[in-house]
């Protein structure tokens, strides 16, 4: 695949899943969570990161997802406008590239707090 080009990316998909309000947010309880964080304890039970770290990684998991959620309650609307105004083709482009910004964006963080973790600092 060329640097210029996107993966497919499945847009009904992201459409319906897309939260509408607040509330539809999952919960800290919710099943999706407790994997992301039995992950990240696992990691610590192996030794591969200390207290500090999960507590870090945990922190940082849950604002990736947060800020992923208010992005796409942002973009949706506009999604849906440029599907009605300009087609299929031409609203999936614009997705494709706000997707893409958004990735390279949280790519950028999550390095960044991995740089800092204290097991990142060990030869």
């Amino acid at each position: 695949m060329a640097a210029d080009q996107l993966p497919p990316f499945d847009i009904p998909t992201a459409v319906a899943s897309a939260p509408a309000v607040a509330g539809d947010r999952p919960s800290p309880g919710d099943g999706d969570n407790r994997e992301w964080i039995g992950r990240i304890e696992e990691l610590k039970g192996d030794g591969g990161i200390n207290a500090d770290d999960e507590s870090t990684l945990i922190r940082h998991v849950s604002e990736q997802r947060e800020s992923l959620e208010q992005a796409l309650e942002r973009i949706m609307p506009e999604y849906k406008q440029r599907l009605a105004d300009d087609g299929k083709d031409s609203a999936d482009r614009w997705l494709g590239e706000k997707a893409r910004a958004l990735g390279e964006e949280h790519g950028r963080e999550s390095r960044r707090v991995v740089d800092g973790l204290d097991a990142s600092q060990s030869p």
